[in-house]
């Protein structure tokens, strides 16, 4: 193929795949951006149509609850429930239905009701009778309001009002916030759309967002695009080749062609372009290199063997890096792994780095603590000495960067104490030359490695990155040691604050936690558990009732019996407790254990109704001692069982309340402990 050929051809080609690649690259951000923008729509909408419906729902019930209160005391029954309906937009229609004798008291605007509501009243009575709920029937949702008279103190049935609320004006509050692009439909019938199923009143309806419109306009701005892409592609593609063929092909022709014609002769043409007389001046020169190659073979051979012995050099230089870095990430790997301490790590990383540096003889590493600087390791000299001698901060001199310094023990004796001084000496071995590189935090030096030689000879520079590798592994190391240390015991810090906290939310359980982990760590010791599982026995138990933050005081502090409602809540605190405890890294291990305290033996238990060995094995120990010091307690409304009477009831609802196993033991644990 000729130069000029394969010019026209490669331009074509490249301008090609460049021309669509930016096409494809617009056309995906658009159509990704498009999409986003569609879903984030979609989000938003559908957020809001569910706090507008619960909204809705939460005033009905509030309202209707306010109604048949007023509707209990009315006098003109008819009166109430006609201006209920004239002024209420969203009823259209109210009947006062008395089940029990099967008659409608009063209704407005018709009496008709549908037998399938009655059946369903009646099928449901007890449970309609206790709350106010709603029924979705045909074009309606109907609430069904119980209400009650109050003769003698007591609260006596009178019958349900229901309330006809049409789909389409509730459905109206909803299509407020749409845009003409957005419906809310019971069937889907626009495939060119975004849809999000939701609730209504217990029935599946759709919001659906339409893009026909904007998928026409897309496709007319890809065309577009595309056709200009195309322009552009023909206008470059002809002016990049004729610029081309003029200044370099033409030219390179006929260098080739002078070439080709004049074997073995150098070319004396002049071109216009600077890199073509390079071309030709190297062409030049070649062909007076050739002429010379005869002459130079013996040179050229032996400057071979010189590459090849270089090249062997070189490999082993490589294998001796890959050596050193495999050795460097095995010994840390497995000091982490094994989760030593720092003395033990300090140890095997000195001991390492003088196998690795070969002029270094000797080593130590000093940490800053407290204000002073203390001696951690020692390879060679005599640690037992330099353990004990502590640095002031203010005399102590370190350096900031790897640096060598010769001598100097000598320059020690005009920065430390006599004292210090002849401790230093004493435990040194004789060393010329040290090179020293500091450990930091953040840019704060909180140590030093210093490594010491014999001979008075420098240290290579692959000495000092080997140096600088451990010495950055290490301060590495002690991060992340005590940053662990610290944040672990800092999120533990933050529970017990917090039960202290719960204790003057929940006056009538103050202490309890505290009182249930104590015996839950004893009744763990108790069957010989291991400490790891007692100590998570043990935060479990301190933690099980934090999720009490979310109940209301006024409950946790009634004096009194809760009743239904306030019971459910209280039965929020364990789902709770595993939310909270579950959201932070330290304390996640807990949460399923307080998520199960309440569970019970036979499944009937709260929050996931789970049974027997379902129950986490810590729940179920927890379940026994929460049981035991709310029994054990005194309360407003009961008073504190005698240890006699708790084994009993334990040993009662073993198998039922308890896990029966652990029932034995606990009591086994209560008469050797208390009788």
């Amino acid at each position: 193929m000729r130069l000029n050929e394969y010019v026209n051809k490669f331009i074509k080609k490249s301008l090609f795949l460049t021309i669509i690649i930016i096409f494809l690259i617009t056309t995906i951000i658009i159509t990704i951006d498009y999409y986003l923008n569609l879903r984030d729509i979609v989000n938003t909408q559908y957020h809001k149509i569910n706090a507008i419906l619960k909204n809705q729902k939460t005033r009905i019930l509030y309202n209707s609850k306010l109604i048949s209160k007023i509707y209990s005391y009315s006098v003109n029954d008819f009166e109430v429930i006609k201006n209920i309906v004239d002024e209420n937009k969203l009823v259209v229609k109210i009947i006062d239905y008395k089940p029990t004798s099967n008659e409608i008291n009063v209704s407005y605007p018709d009496n008709f009701l549908n037998l399938e509501i009655i059946k369903y009243i009646k099928e449901n009575i007890e449970n309609l009778k206790k709350e106010v709920s709603y029924y979705n029937f045909s074009d309606y949702i109907i609430f069904i309001v119980p209400y009650n008279y109050i003769v003698l103190d007591e609260n006596i049935f009178g019958g349900f009002l229901l309330m006809y609320f049409k789909k389409d004006y509730l459905l109206d509050e909803v299509n407020i916030v749409l845009s003409k692009k957005e419906k809310i439909e019971k069937n889907i019938n626009n495939i060119l759309s975004v849809r999000k199923y939701f609730d209504f009143y217990n029935e599946d309806y759709y919001y659906v967002l339409s893009y026909r419109n904007d998928l026409f306009l897309y496709l007319i701005l890809l065309i577009i695009m595309f056709s200009l892409s195309y322009i552009i592609y023909r206008i470059l593609n002809r002016s990049i080749y004729v610029e081309l063929k003029k200044d370099i092909i033409d030219e390179v022709e006929k260098f080739s062609n002078n070439v080709i014609d004049n074997n073995n002769i150098e070319v004396e043409l002049n071109f216009k372009i600077e890199e073509i007389n390079k071309l030709k001046d190297s062409y030049n020169i070649l062909i007076d290199k050739l002429k010379k190659v005869i002459n130079e073979k013996d040179l050229a051979y032996e400057e071979l063997q010189a590459s090849n012995e270089q090249l062997i050099e070189t490999t082993n230089e490589l294998e001796n890096s890959i050596k050193n870095f495999d050795t460097f990430f095995n010994i840390v790997s497995d000091l982490v792994l094994k989760d030593a301490d720092e003395k033990t790590f300090f140890d095997e990383i000195l001991k390492k780095i003088i196998e690795l540096i070969p002029n270094a003889d000797y080593g130590s590493i000093i940490l800053r603590d407290e204000g002073k600087w203390k001696y951690i390791s020692a390879y060679g000299h005599d640690y037992n000495i330099l353990k004990d001698i502590n640095f002031d901060e203010k005399t102590f001199v370190y350096v900031d960067k790897t640096m060598e310094i010769d001598n100097i023990i000598e320059k020690d004796k005009l920065i430390f104490s006599e004292e210090e001084f002849n401790k230093i000496k004493q435990a040194s071995k004789p060393f010329k030359r040290s090179i020293l590189s500091p450990l930091k935090l953040n840019d704060y030096v909180i140590g030093q490695i210093s490594l010491d030689s014999k001979e008075d000879i420098s240290f290579s520079d692959e000495s000092i990155k080997i140096l600088d590798t451990y010495t950055m592994i290490s301060s590495i190391f002690i991060r992340l040691k005590r940053s662990s240390k610290t944040e672990g015991q800092l999120h533990k810090n933050i529970i017990l604050a917090l039960i202290k906290a719960l204790e003057y939310y929940d006056k009538y359980t103050r202490g309890h936690s505290e009182r249930v982990a104590d015996i839950v760590s004893e009744f763990c010791e108790f069957l010989g558990m291991s400490k790891s599982e007692i100590k998570k026995a043990y935060w479990a138990g301190i933690t099980h009732d934090i999720g009490k933050f979310f109940i209301p005081q006024t409950i946790l502090n009634k004096p009194g019996r809760l009743n239904d409602e306030e019971y459910e809540l209280i039965k929020q605190h364990p789902i709770k407790s595993y939310e909270l405890l579950a959201s932070n890294p330290y304390l996640s291990e807990y949460s399923k254990i307080v998520r199960h305290h309440h569970e019970r033996w036979d499944g009937k238990g709260y929050p996931d109704k789970l049974s027997k060995e379902e129950i986490p094995y810590i729940s179920r120990i927890i379940t026994l001692a929460d049981s035991f010091d709310a029994m054990i307690t005194i309360r407003p409304y009961k008073k504190a069982k005698s240890i006699e009477d708790i084994i009993e009831d334990i040993e009662k609802n073993a198998g039922t309340q308890f896990d029966p196993e652990f029932s034995v033991n606990f009591v086994e644990f209560l008469r050797r402990k208390y009788l």
